[in-house]
């Protein structure tokens, strides 16, 4: 599989895992999630929060691409994150109506995103503003990859109370049908 190609791969099994733990979030955990009885799902709620301060910032800098990716713009009006342990919500219906928004981005981006593209030096600053540059296929990779290893903890939290939301690995088919 070739490099653009491993990206939508990413981009959909994101979108379809955060759907995954959201939907187990919502409907099998509705009633102790609105009464706080449980400190684990703060802690959920709160590295929920944090995916999405992060991913946030990341397409904010992706955004700043000379490739000028239409699928971004929406992202660059969001307000800039002040940290990475903001909360944007404590609610989780309205967490998981910006994840589904930020995903479809995502998605949609990864999809636009051409093979000479992934060759490009992003130059951004980082989060304690020193100016650093690396190739783009290596931040998307990143970018991916840190997801995944948050929804890592979110998942093993979720276990801790007997919630498991099934198949999580990237060589189960997933429901759009794209299969590695």
């Amino acid at each position: 599989m070739d490099r653009y190609n491993h990206i939508c791969l990413r981009a959909t099994y994101n979108e379809w895992m955060n759907a995954k733990i959201y939907n187990a979030m919502i409907y099998e955990l509705a009633d102790e999630i609105i009464a706080g009885q449980n400190d684990q799902f703060d802690e959920v709620i709160k590295m929920l929060n944090h995916l999405i301060v992060v991913d946030t910032l990341w397409l904010k800098r992706f955004a700043i691409h000379p490739a000028n990716y239409t699928a971004l713009e929406s992202v660059l009006s969001l307000p800039t994150p002040e940290n990475l342990e903001q909360i944007v919500s404590t609610n989780i219906q309205e967490l998981a109506e910006f994840r589904q928004y930020l995903d479809k981005i995502i998605c949609e981006w990864a999809h636009a995103i051409s093979r000479i593209d992934l060759d490009h030096q992003l130059c951004y600053k980082n989060t304690q503003g020193v100016i650093t540059n690396h190739k783009f296929f290596s931040l998307i990779m990143y970018f991916f990859n840190y997801q995944t290893f948050i929804r890592e903890k979110i998942l093993a939290l979720l276990l801790e109370v007997d919630i498991d939301v099934g198949a999580t690995e990237l060589v189960v088919p997933m429901p759009s049908g794209i299969n590695i």
